[in-house]
């Protein structure tokens, strides 16, 4: 029992709580930076989607070539994965 209570034990036992303290109130001050930076991130996001959104009613062609350039970059993944299952399961194109 007396190797718990010896100086060496006892400073060391001290040394890792105080790192300990330490660290978690860097952990704090690392996460409230990154709450604040992530406020600020969403606010821009906001104010972006809104300026789209607005643009978006306002000329409404953009939104038809927004839907082609979707269709056609769903049926390209679809036509090349399908050739990369092929290929994967050893069937032939």
């Amino acid at each position: 029992m007396r190797a718990f209570l010896d100086q060496h034990t006892i400073s060391a036992y001290f040394e890792v709580i105080m790192i300990n303290l330490l660290l978690s109130g860097d952990n704090v001050i690392g996460l409230a930076a990154a709450g604040l930076v992530s406020e600020l991130r969403g606010k821009a996001i906001a104010v972006a989607s809104n300026f789209v959104a607005k643009l978006l009613h306002r000329f409404r062609w953009i939104g038809w070539i927004g839907l082609v350039v979707i269709v056609y970059v769903a049926l390209d993944m679809v036509w090349s994965g399908g050739g990369q299952l092929l290929a994967l399961y050893g069937h032939t194109a």
